[in-house]
């Protein structure tokens, strides 16, 4: 279903990939030049709007070269490489977005980082969901309702594509930016089903942040 989703999304926009599917090169530079665009066009809506086009684009590349016999260890090596490249641009687009709209100066880099884990920490790809993780350190309540706010944005986006966030920690904390000392506390503890937040942390796998 997921895949079909994709499918029809690009072929919808470029009919001319239609007679190219199993041309691997063809739908690579669409998606160089969705990307370009992404990062070139004039509005922060229009950059949004070709970013998730690329990801659908190398989404239909990735699952055509797996129908086509490519080993899966290939597929889930260049699935990992232009998700990455999709979450991290997703991130800074909506921190930008975030900028303009507001009146307040409020900076959160070095502050926190953003990471992915489950399947993604572990480069599986075709998730049709997306396990998040997010720690922040020492932010001020501007700076928490600066990210919780570029958070929003980017759920937005993931959303649009059929992909479902998921914050574990939120779940413990009912928060989606976690402390890094509460986290740390929390993996001391005893809490019940520990063992799979653990899992999560160690699958973790930056998209954005201080290290």
């Amino acid at each position: 279903h997921f895949f079909s989703r994709n499918f029809r999304a690009v072929a919808a926009a470029h009919p001319e990939c239609l007679s190219k599917l199993t041309d691997s090169a063809f739908l690579s530079e669409l998606g160089r030049g969705l990307m370009a665009r992404a990062s070139s066009a004039h509005s922060i809506a229009k950059r949004k709007e070709q970013l998730v086009m690329f990801f659908r684009t190398e989404y239909l590349r990735s699952g055509m070269l797996l129908l086509d016999g490519a080993p899966l260890e290939v597929v889930q090596r260049q699935y990992t490489e232009f998700s990455d490249l999709f979450f991290t641009t997703l991130y800074r687009l909506s921190r930008r977005e975030t900028r303009k709209i507001s009146d307040k100066k409020v900076d959160t880099r070095d502050k926190a980082a953003i990471f992915t884990t489950g399947g993604r920490g572990r480069e599986e790809a075709f998730d049709d969901d997306i396990d998040m993780v997010v720690l922040s350190e020492g932010l001020t309540e501007d700076q928490l309702e600066r990210l919780r706010q570029i958070l929003g944005r980017m759920n937005s986006q993931i959303v649009k594509l059929g992909i479902f966030p998921q914050y574990r920690m939120a779940d413990h904390f009912g928060e989606f930016v976690t402390p890094l000392d509460m986290a740390a506390d929390h993996l001391l503890s005893s809490s019940p089903n520990l063992f799979l937040d653990m899992t999560e942390f160690l699958e973790l796998r930056m998209v954005e942040g201080s290290s």
